[in-house]
C-alpha cells in the first residue's frame, strides 16, 4: 500500500564563475609543481598531456582532462572540494 505522505525533495544549485576556476585550478597546479621542484616536461608526463596543453592549464587558459585533473590531485595529495574552489551550493523547495 502506498503512503499519502507529500516527499520533499532538496535541489542543490551549484554556481560559479567560470573563468576563476580554471585560473584557480591552473593556478593550484602550478604551485604545487613548483613545490615538489618539477618542470612542465615531468609533471606532463605524471598526468598524461602535452607541455603545451600544461602551460595553457596552469595558465587557466584550459581545463584539464579528468583523468589529468585527477593523477594531478592524487601525485600532489590536492583536496579540491567546493570550498576550496570556490563553489558555493543553494538548497531550494
Amino acid at each position: 500500500m502506498m503512503s499519502n505522505m507529500l516527499q520533499t525533495k532538496t535541489i542543490t544549485r551549484v554556481s560559479f564563475d567560470r573563468e576563476e576556476l580554471k585560473k584557480h585550478i591552473g593556478t593550484t597546479i602550478k604551485l604545487a609543481r613548483l613545490e615538489k621542484g618539477l618542470t612542465q616536461e615531468d609533471l606532463s608526463v605524471i598526468i598524461g598531456v602535452s607541455r603545451t596543453q600544461l602551460a595553457n592549464i596552469e595558465l587557466g587558459r584550459s581545463y584539464p582532462g579528468t583523468e589529468a585533473l585527477l593523477l594531478a590531485v592524487v601525485h600532489f595529495h590536492l583536496v579540491l572540494d567546493r570550498h576550496y574552489l570556490g563553489v558555493t551550493a543553494t538548497e531550494s523547495d
